[in-house]
């Protein structure tokens, strides 16, 4: 949403995850989101917890980033089983003018592995505000790489 008053964006949760509780589920079984910002643990009807929402946050950049999706083509269905089972393709499979630093955040969001993806939304803003994704090495330009063997 943007504010009229300094036309600052905001991101805003209407609460359909709330609703449906600590899964994601109706008490039917009927998953509650837009399943193309659905995270992998959500598709699976896992406990969830802020990460989902971190993920989700992942699959907005990579849509700002590249213009489309990563995970998109069939049905829903085929969109979240695809989720499940892979990581998506880096952003700079689509855009390669996007800066290191940009697709190393986005992939750590989108990290299939939730223990591997940002644990909170602070150690998503101290990466930003550092320009550093913790555990990954430095990016490093496309081109010749030279290794000792």
């Amino acid at each position: 949403m943007l504010l009229a008053a300094d036309g600052a964006a905001c991101i805003t949760d209407f609460g359909v995850a709330r609703s449906a509780g600590s899964t994601g589920m109706t008490g039917s079984g009927v998953i509650i989101g837009t399943p193309e910002y659905l995270s992998p643990e959500q598709a699976r009807a896992d406990t969830l917890d802020g990460r989902s929402d971190l993920y989700a946050l992942g699959l907005i950049l990579h849509e700002m980033l590249t213009g489309t999706l990563p995970f998109r083509g069939g049905t829903p269905a085929e969109m979240l089983a695809q989720r499940i089972v892979r990581d998506p393709p880096p952003v700079d499979s689509v855009r390669p003018d996007v800066p290191a630093f940009a697709v190393q955040l986005c992939a750590r969001l989108l990290e299939l592995r939730i223990a591997r993806r940002f644990q909170t939304a602070d150690d998503v803003v101290r990466a930003i505000d550092q320009r550093r994704v913790p555990g990954l090495r430095p990016p490093q330009r496309r081109g010749l790489v030279i290794a000792a063997v």
